[in-house]
């Protein structure tokens, strides 16, 4: 006979969402033509890191700020990029007994809005504002096993408790490329030389059945480049999103999981390439992503707590096993 039971089920802790307003303020670099007028302001942000402890969660992260602007001289366009660090704590006490290794963080961001303006004539002021979202999940589980090679001769009586029973699978590494020839715009000048390449990735939506997850997300490319007419040159900023699909299996699940996924990029790589008109106007970008998938499930299950006899002394025997994080665990069910 042998009896499992899962008497802590996958949890979520703790789940909430907050807007962010970032504000800071960039002097140009001495080399740097002063400013007429801003043209454009994208930011990007980024997940650098999170803390887990007894009383929260900190995020800490950075937003890249690319600012496009007619420098005051020759009129040429500019471009600069700077970034700006924060740091946002979420409060929410955790018990003592609670092993933080086994809380699992998720964070997302939706893409920030962002705008600039002259505060003086070499300095900019740029401010941004974007959704954080956090949820913190216990993942912790104990397994109790009772073994025996053989039936008590003796009749013996059981009892039993209901329980929520913890399911976690994990998919296999997914690593998914992007190639894309991106067009630069028409009214844009030809490509001399990439300056700079940046991308982030990010997932759109999941979709779930039969034991496979549809993933769509998107690759945001972000490229400054060098324009060169005559002895003149200027620098041009653009941005592109590209989406991307893909189906991850997670055998043994059906649509009433609960899927959770998240991308990382691995590699980028950017080469400028003439069109079929002959002009330096394509950049052929390719991006290295790996995609894991989480799916959660719990499940009321009855289990037998004791076991006992008139008749016949009856000695169980227990064995513990505890997983300490996602990464001592693959795919199948812990």
């Amino acid at each position: 006979m042998e009896i499992n039971t899962k008497i802590c089920p996958f949890e979520t802790v703790y789940s909430d969402k907050c807007e962010i307003e970032n504000e800071t303020e960039y002097s140009l670099s001495e080399y740097m033509p002063n400013i007429q007028r801003i043209v454009k302001t994208d930011a990007r942000v980024k997940i650098l890191d999170k803390s887990v402890e007894h009383d929260g969660v900190t995020i800490y992260g950075e937003i890249v700020y690319t600012v496009l602007y007619v420098s005051e001289n020759s009129g040429l366009l500019k471009c600069v990029v700077f970034k700006d660090d924060f740091s946002k704590s979420f409060d929410f006490p955790i018990p003592a007994e609670r092993d933080l290794e086994n809380l699992y963080v998720l964070v997302r961001t939706v893409p920030p809005s962002a705008s600039s303006k002259l505060s003086a004539q070499r300095k900019i002021c740029s401010r941004s504002k974007f959704m954080l979202s956090c949820e913190v999940i216990d993942i912790s589980q104990d397994t109790y096993c009772r073994d025996s090679d053989e039936t008590p001769d003796c009749e013996i009586e059981y009892l039993r408790k209901d329980i929520m029973n913890a399911l976690v699978r994990i998919s296999e590494d997914n690593p998914y490329n992007i190639s894309e020839d991106i067009k630069v715009d028409d009214d844009m000048p030809e490509i001399s030389d990439i300056v700079s390449a940046e991308a982030s990735v990010c997932i759109k939506s999941i979709s779930h059945s039969d034991g496979i997850a549809d993933i769509s997300g998107e690759l945001t490319f972000h490229c400054l480049y060098e324009s060169k007419t005559g002895e003149t040159s200027e620098y041009v900023s653009m941005e592109k999103a590209i989406p991307f699909k893909t189906e991850i299996d997670i055998p043994g699940t059906d649509s009433s999981w609960k899927i959770i996924a998240e991308a990382n990029l691995m590699s980028l790589s950017a080469d400028s390439t003439s069109d079929n008109f002959g002009e330096q106007k394509l950049i052929n970008v390719g991006a290295g992503i790996d995609i894991t998938a989480m799916a959660f499930k719990n499940e009321e299950c009855t289990i037998f707590t004791d076991i006992y006899s008139t008749e016949c002394c009856i000695e169980p025997e227990r064995k513990n096993i505890r997983v300490l994080s996602l990464a001592d665990a693959f795919t199948g069910i812990l």
